[in-house]
């Protein structure tokens, strides 16, 4: 199939060789498919071959020598996709269990040849801290989700995005600053959930892992709660750059003057 937009795959990942595989083969096989053009691992300062299993299954590598968090992550990626001429960021965790081509395709056609949908993204379940309780990772802090860099007038949104230090100052904030700085920097209008996958992935890793994601969610979100004003306003002008500005009426039409208002 043709794609109607170029779209790039996006795997975050640290130390994930032994998980990561079960992502990487039905997004190799979209790839094939010509859903993606690519598929980019931001393989996050691992030391146990997870960059190799990448390039073993077709994808280009993108490597931090440290690990930098997934805010550091999407910075890497997004410039290298937009390099690319990507109109399609899809973005998921490595560690997802039951991933396949037809969740794939089902989820990235939402926003694909959708011009005026700037995020979707999707809920999915893991066992939680304790033994047999599944928990339902909350939309706003989904790691599977699609973010359109160029909407239907060329606006390059996600480079726009990339140049607001305000941006990439939240990024800073956590090692897992990503999502919740996607969510604030995305208008509500621009937002849309994709449901019916039934997506799992693994645990957090115990009660420890548990609230060290958590404690590092809260934290970026208590910063982006402090500057939800200045995100507000930078956001408009970077998602609605012809709002607010007066369009030039020409002063002839038809051989007649035209009455401005």
């Amino acid at each position: 199939m043709k794609a109607p937009e170029n779209a790039v795959a996006v795997i975050f990942a640290h130390d994930e060789a032994s998980w990561m595989g079960r992502v990487l083969e039905p997004l190799a096989r979209a790839k094939r498919e010509g859903l993606f053009s690519d598929i980019l691992v931001v393989d996050d300062g691992s030391s146990d071959g997870t960059g190799q299993l990448a390039r073993d299954h077709g994808a280009t590598v993108l490597r931090h020598e440290k690990r930098s968090g997934k805010g550091a992550g999407f910075i890497t990626a997004a410039k290298k996709a937009e390099k690319m001429g990507a109109d399609i960021m899809f973005m998921t965790d490595a560690d997802m269990t039951n991933l396949d081509y037809e969740k794939t395709y089902h989820f990235i056609t939402k926003i694909m040849g959708q011009g005026d949908i700037g995020m979707v993204r999707s809920r999915y379940d893991q066992p939680s801290a304790f033994p047999g309780v599944m928990h339902e990772c909350e939309l706003e802090i989904s790691g599977f989700r699609a973010l359109r860099m160029a909407d239907r007038d060329g606006n390059r949104v996600v480079e726009r995005l990339l140049g607001e230090k305000l941006f990439t100052e939240g990024l800073g904030t956590s090692d897992y600053s990503l999502e919740p700085v996607l969510e604030a920097w995305v208008p509500e209008d621009k937002k849309r959930q994709v449901t019916g996958l039934g997506l799992e992935s693994r645990t957090y890793g115990g009660v420890k892992g548990f609230l060290s994601v958590d404690a590092d969610i809260r934290k970026t979100i208590g910063w982006v709660d402090a500057h939800r004003q200045e995100i507000d306003r930078a956001r408009g002008d970077i998602w609605y750059p012809r709002h607010g500005q007066l369009m030039e009426l020409p002063a002839v039409e038809n051989g007649k003057k035209r009455i401005r208002n």
